[in-house]
């Protein structure tokens, strides 16, 4: 539940504090917004938590102990999959591939394995800094939160996505 709280309430309780319209950046026009990231990051942890939850009924019919550690390691182990190695290997972490979001470097080759390793372990630390690092992309005039700053990244919408807004 405090995950929920921390990546989903927080950063859309304080959204509308944040949000400047007509404010002018220097980034493409394929740069995705927070609100695309924000559902990414959502769609991510809904997939992550129900793969963790169909893993660990299933191991609850040959295992008789309790199994929340087992369904924390496995969510952990899981997040990093998706966010580290399927990052490096596609530019995109699961709910980045559903909205065609892609994590580039500004110069627009692909990131590679440490700049993805050092966006993650700085995306840890922004989340347990109340998402702060997030929220930053808010205000930054850039829009780049502390991972893409770190790890000299964007996100950029890979073809063009119509009609987001409704689903968010």
């Amino acid at each position: 539940m405090f995950k929920w709280i921390v990546w989903v309430i927080i950063p859309l309780l304080l959204y509308p504090l944040f949000k400047f319209k007509g404010r002018k950046t220097s980034l493409p026009e394929n740069f995705a917004s927070f609100e695309m990231r924000l559902a990414a990051i959502i769609i991510d942890l809904i997939i992550i938590d129900l793969v963790a939850y169909c893993i660990i009924i299933i191991m609850a019919q040959f295992i008789n102990k309790p199994l929340i550690f087992y369904y924390f390691g496995l969510r952990f182990l899981l997040a990093w999959l998706d966010f580290m190695f399927l990052t490096w290997f596609t530019g995109a972490s699961l709910g980045k591939l559903i909205l065609k979001l892609k994590v580039t470097k500004k110069n627009g080759e692909p990131a590679g394995f440490i700049d993805i390793f050092y966006r993650e372990i700085v995306k840890n630390f922004s989340f347990c800094c109340f998402n702060l690092g997030f929220l930053s992309m808010l205000i930054n005039e850039k829009k780049l939160t502390w991972h893409d700053g770190v790890a000299d990244t964007i996100v950029v919408c890979h073809k063009p996505v119509h009609g987001y807004e409704e689903a968010i």
